[in-house]
């Protein structure tokens, strides 16, 4: 099925297995408040990734360095799911 694996209900391409997905949307809404001084939106994810251009950021911990962290959790997540059936 070319369906999400984890939402279960849109077409998974790189968009919504990156930021589109509703669960995977809630992390970023989360992680991004909680980490850059900024609200986070479709256009800021989708500048840091596919233009490697990451939200400008005041914070001790570089901004690129957030979008990283989110996305590897998103893999690691995606793959716990997709080979051990742990739930999203």
């Amino acid at each position: 099925s070319d369906l999400c694996t984890v939402c279960r209900t849109q077409p998974e391409d790189l968009k919504h297995f990156i930021f589109k997905c509703l669960k995977k949307k809630c992390v970023w809404c989360k992680m991004c408040p909680d980490h850059l001084s900024l609200n986070i939106n479709d256009q800021l994810i989708q500048s840091a990734i596919f233009k490697l251009h990451p939200p400008q950021d005041t914070r001790t911990i570089p901004s690129d360095a957030i979008v990283d962290a989110i996305l590897l959790s998103l893999w690691r997540a995606h793959w716990a799911l997709f080979f051990d059936q742990q739930p999203f």
